[in-house]
């Protein structure tokens, strides 16, 4: 092999490596998938703890989530490789004050993904919560073994318009992440 091919080589695998913690999708849950991107409006319990936390303030009830996707879809009879991924959330709603606590366990291609969340959210109004949540995630690239430890913070609104149409307003904290996300969202949700 030449000296040209093994440094187009490294310098490849170097820019992959950089790049390496914004290759995940962001986990979903089975209903937001349902939903088509419509979730930030979405008046949601467990969801609320990875897209909009405020939508948690509008529940008064206690749940836990348990979702384990295996990593393979099969379409037309082709085997596609999926991420994978094992995604736990407890939520307890309050009239006051409601909180989640979640964990998710992500592997896509040679990246791994382990992030803790908080979420508190509490009524604004009637109609109206205002939400936050703090997350710790680790970034890993398994073929150059390097990892990234950061903290991030999510803050939402959600307002109930009527019985049939909701608003929700996101904005996401990116100050320590390389990549070029979307810093703000905004959702409507129609049920």
């Amino acid at each position: 092999m030449s000296n040209h091919i093994k440094k187009t080589l490294l310098l490849s695998v170097f820019l992959l490596s950089s790049n390496a913690h914004s290759r995940i999708h962001e986990f979903e849950t089975t209903h937001l998938k349902s939903m088509g991107g419509t979730g930030v409006g979405g008046l949601l319990t467990e969801e609320s703890a990875f897209l909009n936390p405020a939508s948690l303030a509008f529940f008064n009830s206690s749940s836990f989530f348990a979702q384990k996707d295996l990593g393979k879809l099969t379409s037309d009879g082709v085997s596609q490789p999926r991420p994978k991924a094992l995604g736990f959330v407890m939520c307890d709603g309050n009239p006051s004050l409601s909180g989640s606590l979640s964990y998710v366990n992500q592997e896509e291609d040679i990246f791994k993904r382990k992030r803790w969340g908080l979420t508190l959210s509490s009524p604004m109004s009637d109609k109206s919560a205002f939400g936050v949540s703090a997350r710790q995630t680790t970034d890993e690239n398994t073929l150059t073994k390097t990892s990234k430890k950061y903290y991030q913070a999510v803050l939402g609104i959600t307002h109930s318009i009527d019985e049939k149409l909701s608003l929700g307003i996101v904005a996401y904290d990116h100050s320590n992440l390389r990549e070029k996300k979307p810093k703000l969202k905004l959702g409507f949700n129609t049920f």
